[in-house]
């Protein structure tokens, strides 16, 4: 007979970005090749309970989770899931984990290993109940400028990145569409077409030179950003996934697409500082690092800061053999 056992969770936001937290042991992932095949097992389990965590409770269908093994404090593993299965980490995923292990006292870690990545973060004291989370972002190339579109009757000219994915930033304002939550159906079948119409544009880079590490996708995702009137170097931004959906708080590797491009315009300087600003009423600070000139391809180097919120904790009974993997929630 197999006993029950405890699992605790953390539901934390930076930014206005949600993730789950849950801590236990990674089977495996002792380099990159076994991670990704522990993830898989994860995932693919009949009795994992990820799916459940993603709905209940207070959850929802797209709900992202994190699993996060500090088994050995020298090489923290995570692994992050969405609706559809193992994603690659953005950066933020790693300040929420790192600002719920914090909480649940489980220790203050400065680095997390996901596939292909290190995640590096700090804290700084904002007040009495709030860190400020810093972390570095990957590196962002910028690919394309100025590319014009034809989308039947509505042509403008769109820019290419890369951080990590595949973007497409797009200045709203051309497109005809203002950053509000209203428009947010308009934006997403706006973006299912440039996704579309950009999709062949991406062959082109097949010669493996790009300075950016990314997973090996033929889709992009589209990044919608606009100035905000009454204030200098900073934007709004959204981000419509390859799934069509929208994210209406800030998203790492999108701000650090948008921050190539605004580079190969020149509008970028080392220590430069930029705001931007979800349709969630929440922010992220970025200043840029550094910067790198390979064979005539500029990379990007940057950081994100944003304020660390833990929205709910919850601990469950899982009992192994429960075919549902529903658990039993305690409080």
């Amino acid at each position: 007979m197999r006993l029950s056992h405890m699992i605790h969770t953390i539901d934390v936001h930076v930014a206005g970005w949600p993730l789950r937290v849950l801590q236990c042991p990674i089977p495996e992932g002792k380099n990159e090749q076994s991670l990704r095949q522990a993830a898989r097992k994860l995932w693919d389990d009949d009795h994992s309970i990820l799916h459940w965590l993603q709905r209940e409770p207070r959850g929802h269908a797209a709900m992202r989770v994190a699993v996060v093994d500090t088994s050995d404090a020298a090489d923290v593993r995570m692994l992050v899931f969405d609706s559809e299965g193992y994603c690659r980490t953005d950066s933020l995923d790693a300040l929420c984990v790192a600002t719920g292990l914090a909480e649940i006292g489980a220790g203050t870690f400065d680095a997390f290993r996901s596939p292909g990545q290190i995640h590096r973060t700090t804290f700084t004291p904002h007040d009495s109940t709030v860190d400020e989370a810093r972390i570095e972002g990957d590196a962002a190339e910028c690919v394309a400028i100025d590319e014009e579109i034809e989308l039947g009757d509505l042509n403008f000219t769109v820019d290419r990145a890369d951080c990590g994915h595949r973007y497409v930033i797009v200045d709203a304002k051309r497109a005809g569409l203002d950053l509000s939550v209203a428009n947010k159906s308009k934006l997403e079948k706006l973006a299912a077409r440039i996704g579309q119409a950009t999709k062949g544009n991406w062959e082109e880079r097949g010669d493996g030179q790009s300075n950016v590490p990314r997973l090996a996708e033929n889709n992009c995702r589209i990044a919608f950003m606009e100035a905000s009137s009454g204030q200098e170097s900073a934007w709004r931004a959204v981000t419509c996934y390859e799934d069509g959906r929208l994210f209406r708080a800030p998203e790492a590797g999108s701000i650090g697409a948008m921050l190539a491009v605004m580079n190969k315009r020149n509008r970028v300087t080392v220590g430069g500082n930029f705001l931007f600003q979800g349709l969630s009423g929440s922010s992220l600070h970025s200043n840029v690092t550094g910067l790198l000139d390979q064979e005539g391809r500029p990379a990007l180097f940057w950081e994100l800061r944003g304020r660390a919120f833990v929205t709910g904790s919850h601990q469950f009974l899982v009992h192994p053999d429960d075919p549902l993997s529903r658990g039993f929630l305690l409080r």
